[in-house]
């Protein structure tokens, strides 16, 4: 609403105009958005002097703005002394319960002005002395009860107008939307698709629509009227129509939805579907009956169309069927093909790369000059790089294919979080950073295999990209969920990449692609797995400063939590046990013993489980079986069982596999670690050493 539409501005002009020349007491009307809308009998001193400089128009300015601030706040009227001495008073305008503008009158005193005051300011803003005093007098002087009384009347009138505006507003609306719902409703009966009909007791057409007019062959809707079906186009079906229309009438009861055939005016038949209600007056009488119908000729004929074709889709169904079912059996056969190769491939091209590492890790140590051991360390790199590249790329197939499915449980977070350090504290050390994590008793639901591969991922990064300080591991609860992070005090990335850290192949600071800088596809990886986990990674980084990555993940409560056996404590061993390799690539096996003798353990091999065994009668009693996994009669679990049973008890054990898929040990198998190749010296040499400890 708008005040300047619901107040009649002249009227209340002149009777502002009456009330100033009768009180002497200036007047206005402003709306809320500054608009004056009334004035009458402002003083010379506010319209020559005050509001015509421009300092003392700032004081003006300040006064209207005091006046409607405390109006906003809700009171009655509000009386205000403007810093140019005058007095200003503002009764605020509610209309409907809205404040819509407000009444001032002011520019006046309570009491006698201090005249050595106005005569100081005249001065000061360079009036003429003379003329600012004479407007000076002619200022009014009012007591409170006055002003009280002013304010009074002009809430009430401001009330009263407002309520008169508002009910010629209220009025107007009113019948300005009755014209609209008049010219709507006439509009849709107009322009509606379905035909609609009315008529009166005597089963005469009172009115109808210009499609109802069209078929009953009529010029429009005036030539209908006053006519029976008798004079329609379906002359020939009129008195059963009429029939229906008495019966609407008489029982006061509708009929909806039926279907019929009618004749229309262009000689065809069609079909409709019909309703007819009573046609009632104001006071409930009913005076006639209402009908609509609507043409749903092609409606049956789609119907006849679908009962034709029903059985051949139905038909057509169960052969798709049959070749859909073919279809998925053959990608179900392609997909175990898949599987079957990958894993093959997976062993055969690690034999061979095993093989390569272990001969160059003996020759390395052999050759005892300085210039060769850096050449086969630098012909290592790349071995390791093609393992790396064979492992990452097993890992995506897996991952796309969907065979990587995770196994979701409750289980305490610290256990993984050391796991993780031990694994990479070597790694870490070897470049001088300092790696830990802080205790937590906090329970979480994932796979924790899958999950400890992604926090395993952070940390490698966060090495590779640190050269000084330190890298830690934090959690925290965050909304009902566990937050875990890898913060580094690295090289840091810059915001505008930050969006593409988790893309295949990006690696910062690496614009030469150099393989020993890894592959660029760890955190690819990790949010890969991430996805299929349902958990959130997120980065936040500063440039220069280091960074830090975070998954968050569900928290389970302590009573569920998956617990595991404590394993016995594993007694201790000789600094240089007896090693038997077990491994039917005789390639793998001779390298791998050749390097294991290059760190003086005496080392043993074998190719097969009956020469396995065969040793073993023979009195052989190594202290450490490192055993591949793929053997031609058995496999090396069941192997690595095997020889426990004979020797009677829980020797170390490493099982060494090509193949990706298997990822954990049962938990029978204790004080046993599980590797993939290709493993270099070093690992072998830790996960010796870590099962002796």
């Amino acid at each position: 609403m708008k005040l300047i539409e619901l107040i009649p501005v002249g009227e209340l002009q002149a009777l502002c105009e009456s009330f100033t020349s009768l009180t002497g007491a200036v007047t206005a009307v402003l709306d809320l958005e500054g608009r004056i809308l009334i004035s009458t009998g402002w003083q010379d001193i506010c319209t020559q002097f005050h509001r015509a400089h421009p300092q003392t128009a700032l004081r003006c300015l300040e006064s209207d703005t005091a006046l409607a601030g405390q109006l906003r706040k809700g009171e009655r009227y509000n009386v205000y002394r403007c810093k140019n001495g005058l007095v200003d008073v503002a009764v605020p305008i509610i209309i409907g319960g809205e404040h819509l503008g407000n009444f001032f009158t002011g520019q006046f005193f309570l009491e006698e002005p201090d005249r050595a005051h106005f005569a100081r300011q005249a001065e000061q803003f360079g009036f003429d002395k003379k003329c600012y005093t004479r407007a000076l007098n002619n200022v009014p002087i009012f007591s409170e009860a006055e002003v009280r009384a002013m304010m009074d009347f002009f809430t009430r009138l401001a009330r009263l107008i407002g309520e008169m505006g508002l009910a010629r507003a209220g009025q107007e609306v009113a019948n300005r939307q009755l014209r609209e719902s008049r010219h709507l409703l006439q509009s849709i009966i107009d322009t509606a698709p379905i035909r609609v009909f009315w008529k009166d007791l005597n089963l005469r057409y009172l009115g109808c629509n210009p499609a109802f007019a069209t078929d009953a062959g009529k010029a429009g809707p005036d030539a209908v009227i006053g006519q029976d079906d008798s004079q329609m186009a379906w002359a020939d079906r009129a008195e059963a129509y009429r029939n229906d229309d008495r019966k609407v009438i008489t029982t006061g009861l509708a009929k909806t939805s039926f279907d019929e055939q009618i004749s229309v005016a262009d000689g065809h038949t069609i079909w409709v579907r019909t309703g007819k209600v009573p046609l009632r007056s104001q006071d409930g009488d009913t005076i006639g009956v209402l009908g609509v119908y609507d043409d749903i000729t092609n409606r049956k004929q789609a119907e006849e169309d679908l009962r034709r074709y029903k059985d051949q889709l139905e038909e057509t169904v169960r052969h798709r069927t049959i070749e859909l079912a073919q279809a998925r059996d053959a990608a179900d056969a392609a997909n175990k093909a898949k599987s079957t190769f990958l894993a093959a491939a997976s062993h055969d091209l690690r034999q061979p790369l095993q093989a390569s590492l272990a001969y160059l890790s003996v020759l390395s140590r052999k050759v005892g000059r300085k210039d060769c051991e850096e050449l086969c360390d630098k012909a290592l790199q790349p071995l390791k790089a093609m393992g790396d590249i064979l492992e990452v790329l097993l890992d995506i197939s897996d991952l796309e294919s969907g065979h990587l499915k995770p196994h979701r449980r409750d289980f305490a977070l610290n256990a993984l979080l050391l796991r993780v350090i031990a694994c990479a504290e070597q790694q870490a050390q070897y470049k001088g950073l300092s790696l830990s994590s802080l205790p937590t008793d906090l329970i979480v639901h994932s796979d924790p295999k899958l999950l400890e591969r992604v926090v395993s991922n952070f940390v490698t990064n966060a090495i590779r990209y640190t050269d000084k300080g330190c890298i830690g591991i934090y959690c925290e609860e965050v909304g009902g969920k566990v937050r875990i992070s890898v913060t580094d005090t690295g090289i840091g990335i810059p915001p505008d990449a930050l969006n593409t850290v988790f893309e295949d192949h990006v690696q910062l600071g690496n614009p030469a692609r150099d393989r020993r800088k890894g592959l660029g596809l760890g955190l690819s990886i990790a949010k890969r797995i991430a996805d299929t986990l349902g958990h959130r990674l997120s980065v936040q980084s500063k440039l220069g400063l280091g960074s830090s990555f975070s998954i968050e993940l569900p928290q389970a409560h302590a009573a569920a939590a998956h617990s595991e056996a404590p394993r016995p404590a594993p007694e201790r061993m000789q600094d240089h046990p007896i090693v038997l390799v077990i491994d039917d690539d005789q390639d793998v096996a001779e390298a791998v013993q050749l390097l294991l003798q290059s760190y003086d353990f005496e080392t043993y091999v074998a190719h097969s489980r009956v020469a396995v065994l065969a040793m073993l009668e023979s009195g052989l009693n190594p202290g450490v079986v490192l055993c591949d996994y793929r053997m031609p009669d058995i496999n090396g679990i069941e192997l690595i069982r095997q020889i426990r049973a004979l020797l009677k008890t829980e020797i170390l054990a490493v099982l060494i596999t090509g193949d990706t898929g298997l990822t954990a040990l049962p938990d029978d198998l204790t004080r046993c670690a599980l590797l993939h190749k290709p493993v270099d010296a070093e690992a072998f040499l830790a996960v010796i050493g870590k099962l002796a400890d």
